[in-house]
């Protein structure tokens, strides 16, 4: 499965279901969160460097167009010893991606969108 074409899927449906109705975040009740886990620009591989760019173009956006109802923030799982990436392991089963069986480099690129407790 390709992540980008996943995500990319999935805001296209969003986007395209609420789009009659201006802003998607009319509909919203109470604040989201959107959490970004991503590693740190060396150990992605180049299309996700290029994606990690457009992710915080568009997230930025949202959070401008959300009138306070959207936050974002983009944590490097792998800094400060990986307390993170024990803490998204143990969460939520979230483990370091590699780009092939053979490769040693392990990176993080996880989205995580929340709702108070959901």
């Amino acid at each position: 499965r390709n992540p980008e074409y996943d995500l990319t899927r999935a805001i296209k449906k969003v986007v395209d279901t609420y789009q009659s109705d201006g802003n998607i975040f009319s509909k919203v009740e109470g604040k989201l969160t959107l959490n970004a886990y991503v590693s740190e620009d060396a150990k992605l591989p180049a299309k996700l460097q290029e994606f990690k760019k457009v992710l915080k173009t568009v997230a930025d956006k949202s959070v401008a167009d959300s009138g306070g109802k959207l936050t974002f923030t983009m944590v490097d799982p792998q800094a400060d010893g990986g307390k993170v990436a024990e803490q998204l392991t143990r969460d939520y089963g979230l483990k370091p991606m590699v780009t092939d069986l053979f490769s040693p480099e392990q990176f993080y690129f996880y989205i995580i969108l929340s709702k108070g407790e959901e």
